[in-house]
């Protein structure tokens, strides 16, 4: 299924997965270092202001897979887990994606973001830029289409939810014989096995870019 959404209203109450500062002795730049697990642990003391053990109750699971989740012990948790605890916390995986893809944006639109890696397809004209470090919860990068280019589904990440937020330019995804548009600042949503199977830079001249933010995370 696919969503075509704005980013969240400010004034929602969704877990804030935010960009904290950093420092050693070689750099000191903003990185995204809170994982889901510990977002929604901390929406859970500070506005719900339950014990795990009350919130597991509350949503009708075990306390010990609450736990696994805020303590991003296995990368192994269902989707569908994820779900039920943001049910119970009044949001929703958009919200929850579309929250941390906002802030995390606007790290890369001041350039303090350090890219960690680079995964690249030449043949294709794809990059893909990590800025975060490898989490097993969730995934952020840029995605860079060259001009006149196309990415293949293979060359894509196969992940549960794939968030993909315009940045620079305009892509065209294909998925199911139909085409969209995401142009700068549009978001598109989609979850496995409905992903697009090609994403093209009609551009004659310029590369086109995303932010792709995906959970899990693929690294």
């Amino acid at each position: 299924m696919i969503s075509l959404k704005s980013l969240p209203s400010q004034n929602k109450q969704v877990p804030n997965i935010v960009p904290s500062e950093i420092s050693n002795k070689s750099d000191n730049r903003k990185s995204i270092v809170s994982t889901l697990g510990s977002a929604i642990s901390n929406f859970r003391k500070e506005k719900l202001g339950l014990s795990q053990r009350g919130f597991a109750e509350k949503l009708g699971i075990s306390r010990h897979a609450l736990k696994i989740v805020e303590g991003g012990q296995s990368p192994d948790y269902s989707v569908g887990l994820l779900e039920k605890i943001l049910g119970g916390m009044g949001t929703g995986v958009w919200d929850f994606l579309g929250n941390a893809c906002a802030h995390s944006a606007g790290c890369v639109l001041e350039g303090s973001v350090k890219g960690e890696f680079h995964i690249e397809h030449p043949g294709d004209g794809l990059k893909l830029t990590s800025f975060t470090p490898r989490h097993k919860e969730f995934f952020f990068g840029l995605l860079q289409v060259k001009a006149k280019k196309s990415a293949l589904d293979s060359k894509l990440p196969k992940t549960d939810y794939v968030l993909f937020q315009g940045f620079q330019g305009k892509l065209v995804f294909s998925f199911n014989d139909k085409e969209y548009l995401l142009s700068e600042e549009k978001n598109l949503l989609f979850r496995y096995p409905a992903i697009p199977k090609e994403i093209y830079n009609p551009d004659q001249i310029r590369d086109a870019s995303c932010l792709l933010f995906t959970v899990p995370g693929f690294i």
